[in-house]
């Protein structure tokens, strides 16, 4: 299990939607769950002084992000361009996402897009998977290895993608139900 400790820098909060506040030394104790525990100005409370500190200087200490809009099976096909949507989704999206029928795709892919996503500071995000049953499953198994939140919708389609793609729709909406 986890130990609880205390984090110290320049701490960022967010109040309320039009509030920033700035704590240039602060600090923030962590519970052994990993719960904020309390926050504020140094110097540290004594009855956390025990506990082991992280200090970061004046680097910034930020909540977590959220991803509002993100495609899994997308991962390996940033930067690439078409001039037409159609185009794109065709020449580069839908082949990656029938790749995806392999579960040891779906994984591969599914643990290196979590790991992306934490390791830039993402705890909470909103995702596609593919139009696989067995792939968007595994996706919520890595989201959960790796510990971040998700919420995660398998992508229906039932017509102009390629065949290995295409659904029976009354199939495809008892899956993700």
């Amino acid at each position: 299990m986890a130990q609880s400790k205390v984090i110290l820098g320049v701490i960022v909060q967010f109040p309320s939607p039009k509030e920033t506040k700035v704590l240039d030394r602060g600090y923030i104790v962590i519970s052994e769950k990993g719960s904020v525990e309390q926050v504020g100005n140094l110097p540290v409370p004594e009855r956390f002084r025990h506990l082991p500190l992280l200090d970061y200087g004046n680097l910034l200490i930020l909540p977590g992000f959220i991803d509002l809009h993100s495609h899994i099976p997308q991962i390996d096909q940033r930067g690439k361009y078409s001039a037409e949507l159609l185009d794109w989704l065709k020449r580069f999206i839908y082949p990656a996402e029938a790749k995806f029928k392999d579960p040891e795709i779906a994984r591969e892919a599914s643990r290196r897009f979590f790991s992306k996503l934490v390791k830039n500071g993402t705890t909470l995000a909103v995702l596609y998977s593919s139009c696989h049953y067995e792939a968007t499953n595994i996706a919520f198994e890595e989201a959960s290895k790796i510990g971040i939140k998700a919420i995660i919708g398998k992508v229906q389609m039932d017509q102009n993608v390629l065949p290995e793609l295409c659904e029976d729709t009354r199939k495809s909406m008892t899956e993700s139900i």
